[in-house]
This record gives structure tokens, sequence and C-alpha cells, in this order.
């Protein structure tokens, strides 16, 4: 018997603000995780499997198709596997994303603590 894994690169778990680019239109997406083959995304409107997309991130776009498609997010197979400098560009947006979000909730802590936040 042979032995096929599911996935051939591991995933980079990710948070990153994408696009998802359908026939029937563009939307905002989630991109969850990501690696060179494929990713999983979330989305309002979920395409179909086996329906072909374009994924749209950081001036990155990949093209696909929906491998899987449920609960509000859906898996995409590129078509042409990304370069590995692809996927450590967005492991360094991730790690941008989160310091700036770190530094934001220190600034916010630090207003409250002196009373100096803003108040609506």
């Amino acid at each position: 018997m042979d032995f096929h894994p599911r996935r051939s690169a591991s995933r980079l778990r990710a948070e990153l603000e994408a696009q998802l680019v359908t026939l029937s239109g563009t939307q905002p997406a989630t991109l969850h995780d990501l690696s060179t083959g494929g990713a999983k995304l979330g989305a309002s409107r979920l395409p179909r499997s086996g329906e072909c997309v374009v994924l749209k991130w950081d001036g990155v776009e990949a093209f696909g198709t929906v491998v899987w498609s449920r609960e509000g997010q859906c898996g995409v197979w590129f078509d042409e596997l990304l370069d590995q400098k692809v996927v450590l560009a967005a492991r360094d947006a991730v790690d941008s994303s989160r310091d700036r979000n770190r530094d934001k909730l220190r600034s916010l802590a630090r207003e409250w603590v002196t009373g100096s936040l803003n108040r609506i």
C-alpha cells in the first residue's frame, strides 16, 4: 500500500487580508494559511469546489482551483507552485502585522493607565 500525504508542503498560519476573484466578481477574503501548493481562506461568499479563482494578497496573484468549500472557508490548490520566497514574504508580513498590533495595544494600554485615552 502506497502512502500519499494530503500535503506536500508545510503551511504558514496567517491572517492576511486578501482578495478572492471569481467569475462572479471580487470580494475581500482572509488568507488563513499558505503553502507553496495552496491556501485556506475565509470569505463571505465562497466559490464552489471545482471553481477557478485568483487569490491576491500583498502584490501576489495566484491562480488556482477550489478543492473544498464549507463553513465559511475554502481550500485552493494553486495551478503552479509558489516560490518559497513568496511564502517567506507572507510570513514576514504576518510578523510585521503582529508587531504593529502589539505596539498599538501597548499604546492604548499606556493611554488608559495614564488617563489620556480619548473618550468617545
